[in-house]
């Protein structure tokens, strides 16, 4: 059994949360059969979450990133808040691969997980982003327009994590409590590519739906000796946790969350 099935089983003889089936056994998890992946994939999908249990409180959050006008729509070196992207700099050959004091933003997070797993390697990261950079270039070349050449450049990231059919998320306001449970290694897309999540396939004693997530909520760090700047980490949390601190920090009355395999579990 691997470290994550190890801690899964763990915690579920201490009631801490209801493991989600694993979508093998497609009839019992009520997953449509397009989904259903091969043990190889499972087994890969288990190293990912590895990876991610090992790097939860670690790689560092600091202002959202992507791509820059200034040097032809390729991934900018230097975020929104003045912060070194990490994951550009190695990404565009600049850096050394990412450690655990590294700063990249949210779906750059996943990533890094799959990457340290093996499930991609850097040359296909790269490939992803000269897409990406193209796809911002052409659009601006055609419209004219910033915020358009920016979205298309997302897009294209979010085919890469998100490429095939997706099911929708819809958290209960009455109880708080969303569903239908997401399999474990799934992404979690919400609002297009706002906030971008790897599904852990389980709950919380909530009933909440567990993710790793790389921001500055819920938690966030703590101001140091001498500066008042705090800085976001990778964290178990929950979708709708996280749902609820963006609902309070963007003027959002719904989001639209939506769960899909990515493109390193196809296969």
């Amino acid at each position: 059994m691997s470290f994550v099935g190890e801690a899964a089983h763990g915690a579920e003889q201490l009631g801490l949360f209801k493991p989600v089936e694993k979508f093998l056994d497609v009839a019992r998890s009520g997953l449509p059969k397009v989904q259903a992946v091969s043990p190889k994939m499972l087994a890969l999908s288990d190293r990912i979450l590895e990876e991610g249990h090992d790097l939860i409180g670690k790689l560092r959050w600091r202002g959202n990133s992507g791509p820059d006008p200034r040097t032809g729509w390729r991934i900018g070196e230097i975020n929104n808040r003045g912060h070194i992207n990490d994951f550009a700099r190695w990404i565009k050959g600049t850096g050394p691969e990412l450690g655990p004091d590294s700063t990249c933003n949210c779906f750059e997070a996943l990533f890094v997980m799959a990457h340290r797993a093996h499930a991609v390697d850097k040359q296909a990261l790269d490939r992803l982003h000269t897409k990406a950079t193209a796809a911002a270039y052409i659009s601006y070349r055609a419209e004219g327009d910033e915020l358009g050449a920016k979205l298309a450049y997302w897009k294209v990231i979010e085919d890469y994590l998100a490429p095939g059919e997706r099911t929708r998320f819809t958290i209960d306001p009455a109880t708080g409590v969303g569903g239908p449970d997401i399999p474990a290694g799934h992404v979690v897309i919400i609002d297009g590519m706002e906030h971008v999540m790897l599904s852990v396939g389980a709950r919380d004693t909530l009933g909440r739906h567990l993710v790793l997530s790389h921001a500055d909520y819920p938690e966030y760090s703590p101001a140091g000796p001498t500066t008042s700047k705090t800085f976001g980490f990778l964290q178990k949390t929950s979708v709708e946790e996280i749902v609820s601190v963006m609902k309070v920090r963007y003027p959002i009355d719904t989001s639209r969350i939506d769960s899909a395999l990515p493109t390193w579990l196809i296969g």
